[in-house]
């Protein structure tokens, strides 16, 4: 995964800039905006980031770019910076889905939890984004015959039982299983399960079973 960076997105040059000088004085990655439309442009939607706004900004306000991002599919965790009297605005923007807010003139060490915590859930969301996206390739990778072997394997049915009730011999459902295994990357039958219910957890059954079957009524 790519090396984060914080966006920070006020009509202040100089806070930009003092804010900057704190966050690479820690080392991590700044980009300073001084309109909403100049980091729409710069973002990077490949790097774990988060987002440093100033609610009130020219143009397109904190809340609006707040919108702009929703409307876009951009989940960016953003802190929203906050003057006097902006307490409401905040509340509103905490209720469409912010990450936190800080109000002017900040406490450093405050400021910078609170970066670190946005940094590390929008990498957690990657990771776990990542991972799902990993699991629907493999189980895209694996035949219709193959699915219903995982299936009854998942069920807790023997080789032999499952052969006679696929009509086929146990050494077909064996290699079944070998391929299985390969496709999915599992060591074995607990690895095997792991994958399977984390696939059917994460949303991604409907996208190859829309109607769930034995397997998701059976106990393992």
């Amino acid at each position: 995964m790519k090396d984060p960076i914080v966006y920070i997105v006020d009509d202040d040059k100089s806070l930009c800039d003092s804010i900057s000088y704190l966050l690479e004085s820690v080392h991590l990655h700044v980009k300073a905006c001084h309109r909403v439309e100049s980091f729409l442009d710069d973002y990077d939607p490949t790097r774990p980031s988060c987002l440093l706004l100033d609610i009130r900004m020219p143009d397109v306000s904190g809340l609006e770019c707040q919108d702009i991002l929703k409307q876009r599919g951009i989940s960016i965790p953003i802190i929203f910076m906050t003057g006097h009297g902006d307490i409401s605005m905040a509340v509103r923007a905490m209720k469409k889905g912010a990450f936190d807010f800080v109000s002017k003139p900040f406490d450093h060490q405050s400021l910078l939890d609170r970066i670190h915590g946005a940094v590390k859930l929008d990498q957690e969301r990657r990771r776990s984004k990542e991972y799902q996206q990993k699991l629907l390739d493999r189980f895209n990778s694996l035949s219709k015959r193959e699915f219903d072997v995982l299936e009854n394997v998942i069920s807790g049915k023997s080789s032999k039982v499952i052969a006679d009730e696929m009509q086929v011999s146990p050494k077909t459902i064996e290699y079944h299983r070998a391929k299985i295994s390969k496709k999915l990357n599992a060591q074995s039958i607990p690895d095997l399960v792991k994958l399977f219910y984390d696939y059917k957890n994460a949303g991604l059954w409907g996208s190859r079973h829309p109607v769930e079957s034995i397997a998701g009524s059976n106990s393992v």
